[in-house]
């Protein structure tokens, strides 16, 4: 058992028991971090104020205070706050400062500093744009400001790729995807074996509607990192985009294969909400589904033996049927002498699933460029 482990255990302890246990402020510290990085807000607070009663005084929970405001959107508040501490000029309490004034629509106030960290020679001046930058860059409304930001920033630190990152993101925000596409070449010329900047192709050119260009990246991407079930999960979208149903269908089984199956479920609603594609996410989650089913339930013999994978009248083929593949043939087999007459249609599996979901193909309006950074 790690040191994290044995805190937790203690303090998970300690709540169930209605027992009281003394932590020191750095084990409070790594209770705080640790469920800052499973964003459960809730447990974070409760163990702040749980905190708070044992070192009321700490400069790092009075910190981490302010840090919880900004969680919950409470900007003003936590404005207040830093600025009550007189450490509103230094470190952390100075980053803070600007995420509460960047988001409060206080950007000159923002500008300022930066003005006078250059006039100071500051050594971080470099560091604050990057930080900067990534703040506006959460924030969907600031694209103009971001835009200011980056291009003065590119203009002192060319090579910064933190901020061509940020570049190519606000490029394609604002729907120019060949130039982001440019950018993002960049960035894979300064660094060939990251698989952020192959995915983040792949997704730009699934964005043009290049499934082929985006396979290819993917492809790059997988190979700099075969863990990463986002990429796999995005790569099976484009195979089936590009009509390579069974590729796709190989690439989910090798997921659900994997140690991290447990946590497709979530990714994929989150790649379903997220993506700024320019077809229906949904449109390929039906593969996930049966094949999920096939694995959870071992006794299935097909992974379309639950689906109405036929329509008993060929005269009265829904409008979304597309085409037939091996897949909806396959699965005749697995249906009675009487179901298999020769009036009945054996739908490609994206017919099925878009006929029976009721799912349109709009291009999906994404919350994905202000969460960006996809889970590793």
């Amino acid at each position: 058992m790690n040191e994290l482990d044995d805190i937790l255990q203690r303090y998970l302890h300690m709540n169930g028991s209605g027992t009281k246990s003394y932590f020191d402020a750095d084990e409070i510290a790594d209770l705080l971090d640790y469920f800052e990085s499973e964003n459960d807000i809730a447990q974070y607070e409760k163990a702040l104020d749980f905190g708070l009663k044992l070192h009321p005084e700490n400069p790092d929970l009075k910190f981490r205070t302010c840090k919880l405001m900004i969680f919950k959107e409470q900007y003003n508040e936590a404005l207040e706050l830093i600025m009550e501490t007189g450490c509103d000029s230094e470190g952390e309490f100075e980053l803070l400062k600007i995420e509460c004034l960047c988001a409060s629509d206080r950007y000159d106030e923002v500008k300022r500093i930066i003005e006078l960290k250059q006039m100071q020679q500051s050594e971080d001046v470099e560091e604050l744009y990057e930080y900067v930058a990534s703040v506006l860059g959460e924030l969907t409304d600031k694209q103009s400001e971001l835009e200011e930001l980056l291009d003065e920033g590119l203009a002192l630190f060319p090579d910064n790729l933190a901020l061509k990152e940020e570049y190519c993101y606000l490029l394609e925000a604002q729907g120019l995807t060949v130039e982001a596409l440019h950018i993002c070449n960049e960035l894979i010329d300064s660094d060939p074996y990251f698989p952020d900047y192959w995915y983040m192709a792949g997704r730009l050119y699934a964005e043009a509607n290049d499934y082929d260009k985006a396979i290819e990246a993917l492809d790059f991407a997988v190979t700099c990192d075969d863990s990463d079930m986002e990429i796999r999960i995005f790569r099976a979208f484009c195979f089936h985009k590009n009509d390579l149903l069974a590729k796709a269908i190989t690439e989910f089984r090798e997921i659900f294969a994997s140690e991290q199956q447990d946590d497709t479920d979530a990714l994929i609603q989150a790649i379903d909400a997220e993506y700024p594609v320019p077809a229906d996410f949904k449109d390929v989650c039906f593969l996930f589904e049966v094949l999920r089913d096939e694995v959870k339930h071992k006794d299935v013999s097909s992974p379309l033996i639950n689906k109405p994978a036929y329509q008993h009248d060929k005269n009265k083929i829904p409008a979304i049927t597309r085409h037939f593949d091996s897949l909806a043939d396959g699965a005749k087999q697995y249906f009675s002498s009487d179901q298999q007459r020769s009036n009945i249609h054996f739908l490609h599996a994206d017919d099925i699933y878009a006929e029976n979901r009721n799912i349109s193909s709009k291009q999906l309006a994404s919350t994905y460029l202000t969460q960006k950074y996809h889970n590793n």
